[in-house]
């Protein structure tokens, strides 16, 4: 068995690199020959654009498409802890004067459902006319008042 130096374990490292190292080395090719062709598809695609606004000025960029709520999907939740909720709202409705939103909401001692779930909840049943949207407060956040019926 060879004595082990400094040099030595420095050499069997080396060795152990040098697959990973070709490895990376490759993988930094492929991409850098992507992005150059990708450089070439983005300059070609300005070019057409460019050539099709002259030739027909009616031709518009196509848009991306996304679904109703901004290319996210919406928060689901249960028709049962929608009507808890609901229930709950009906309860409590003293405690918030100023009309309900997700965050005080959450804060309240006996509210036992996420932020996350109070604002879907609530956006559900003001699109379902259980609640209106009464104003905004400081900072965008919407606040409902229960729909008399």
């Amino acid at each position: 068995m060879s004595e082990l130096t400094p040099e030595t374990v420095r050499e069997q490292i080396a060795e152990l690199a040098a697959p990973l190292r070709e490895q990376f080395h490759s993988v930094e090719q492929s991409l850098e020959a992507k992005l150059a062709e990708v450089a070439q598809l983005r300059a070609l695609r300005t070019e057409l654009l460019g050539a099709l606004r002259v030739l027909d000025p009616s031709f518009r960029k196509p848009k991306a498409t996304k679904n109703e709520n901004g290319g996210m999907k919406s928060k689901q939740v249960a028709p049962a802890t929608l009507q808890e909720m609901e229930a709950w709202l009906r309860e409590h409705e003293e405690d918030f004067p100023e009309g309900f939103a997700a965050s005080p909401l959450s804060r309240h001692l006996g509210f036992r459902w996420s932020q996350a779930t109070a604002s879907a909840s609530l956006n559900i049943l003001h699109d379902e006319g259980r609640l209106r949207l009464d104003h905004r407060g400081t900072g965008g956040g919407k606040f409902y008042k229960r729909v008399a019926g």
